[in-house]
């Protein structure tokens, strides 16, 4: 049954206390100081790893079913919906969990720019999509896909607004849970109509049913946040929003920079190879890295002084240990990909190189969430705009050698940004200790 305004039914509010007690029973041995991180992320790990286990499973079915070519069509696609899904709400929702006046007033202002930019990209990428996919280096086969994952763009972004606040109040069960029962019914639809012969719009279509569900589960949680409009509140929103959307946006930009210069400089093929491989090496960064940032966040926003000092310094020790022995792993059993065909062989030593990545780009995530924590989303950004101006040339100058170069050129540039950013968020703690 849905949640009402002012109350839950009894089942429902049974199963939110059990689950409750299930995921904070492992962090009672913790300090007290890390306990809501540790609560959040075992939370986010549950996200992360229902998410992750979608999408890697119609990955893999996508992959028996498809050519490599098909499979970068799906990147590419794939990789427009993501920056659709960056710009729309233009980090609102992020602001909310930092937010210090009428958290609920300003929410309504954050749901009228989910749906006002998210519909407005959604227009954009569907009028220029034969463009774009021509100026990615995809075929016309790529259209379809492209406009089908940005419909539903606005949704999700209202959706995030109802969750953000959630996860704000620290109740990050009721977070999580849309988002994992959307992402597995997604992908239950998308394997299902992989094996009826559905091809890529497969993913299409489980996409479109994630969206929705989302936020249907979303107002099953929370009261659903209605449109509203507050100058001052709008301004406050993007003051925040828009760097932690541009930062965010330079890292998708980032991310996928390879992408583009392996479909022009080397072909769909070989596209295909290297795709598969990076979003298997993604999965340490998501189930790692995103999943303390996201459960740290809102924690490392409270702090100050010297708890802050020492809630970074547990934080960065834990995604050191946890990355490790993943990235590790990974990099050993790189050569079962094999598993999926022959025709996979060429992407088992760009994962081996990949898995330096994960662990690179895994602490830089972490890092920078420390700096937007710390109300300074520009300088995010900064770090973010440096990654992307030292990786561009750095892939031209490798891609011509085979995907092998182009997965080194990423460990070399994530290490080098870690390393500033590291030095840089030293900094500023250091300052904080003087005052």
């Amino acid at each position: 049954m849905a949640i009402g305004r002012t109350s839950r039914s009894q089942s429902g509010g049974m199963m939110f206390d059990v689950a409750r007690a299930v995921v904070a029973a492992p962090t009672r041995a913790l300090p007290p100081r890390e306990r809501p991180v540790g609560a959040g992320a075992l939370w986010f790990a549950t996200h992360a790893v229902s998410l992750k286990a979608g999408q890697t499973v119609v990955l893999l079915a996508l992959a028996a079913a498809l050519v490599p070519a098909d499979l970068g069509v799906v990147a590419l696609a794939t990789l427009v919906s993501s920056a659709v899904a960056l710009v729309s709400g233009l980090g609102a929702s992020a602001a909310l969990v930092r937010w210090e006046g009428d958290v609920d007033r300003a929410a309504r202002s954050a749901v009228s720019l989910a749906l006002a930019s998210g519909a407005a990209a959604t227009l954009a990428v569907w009028v220029s999509a034969p463009a774009l996919v021509s100026a990615l280096g995809a075929g016309p086969a790529a259209v379809g896909p492209v406009r089908g994952l940005v419909l539903t763009a606005p949704l999700v972004a209202a959706a995030m607004v109802t969750l953000e606040l959630m996860r704000r109040r620290l109740a990050f069960g009721r977070r999580v849970l849309p988002d994992v029962a959307a992402s597995l019914l997604g992908a239950a639809l998308a394997v299902w109509l992989v094996g009826r012969g559905w091809g890529v719009a497969a993913l299409v279509a489980g996409q479109v049913v994630q969206g929705v569900a989302v936020l249907l589960l979303a107002w099953c949680v929370h009261p659903p946040v209605r449109p509203g409009w507050h100058a001052d509140d709008v301004r406050g929103l993007l003051r925040f929003g828009l760097p932690w959307s541009g930062a965010h946006l330079l890292e998708l930009v980032q991310v996928n920079l390879d992408y583009v210069v392996v479909a022009h400089l080397l072909g769909a093929v070989a596209l295909g190879h290297y795709s598969l491989a990076f979003r298997v090496a993604a999965v340490p960064y998501l189930l790692v890295a995103v999943v303390l940032s996201s459960a740290a966040f809102p924690v490392l926003c409270r702090r100050r002084g010297a708890e802050l000092r020492a809630t970074v310094s547990d934080l960065a020790r834990l995604s050191l240990v946890l990355l490790l022995p993943v990235c590790g792993l990974l990099a050993l059993l790189a050569d079962r990909l094999v598993l999926l065909g022959p025709a996979w062989a060429p992407a088992v030593p760009v994962l081996r190189v990949l898995a330096a990545y994960a662990l690179a780009a895994g602490l830089l995530h972490v890092t920078l969430t420390v700096l937007h924590a710390m109300g300074r989303p520009g300088e995010a950004v900064l770090a973010r705009l440096a990654h992307l101006l030292l990786l561009l040339p750095a892939l031209l100058l490798l891609a011509p050698a085979g995907v092998v170069a182009v997965a080194a050129a990423q460990v070399v540039v994530a290490a080098a940004v870690l390393l500033a950013a590291l030095a840089r968020v030293g900094s500023l703690l250091g300052e904080a200790r003087t005052r």
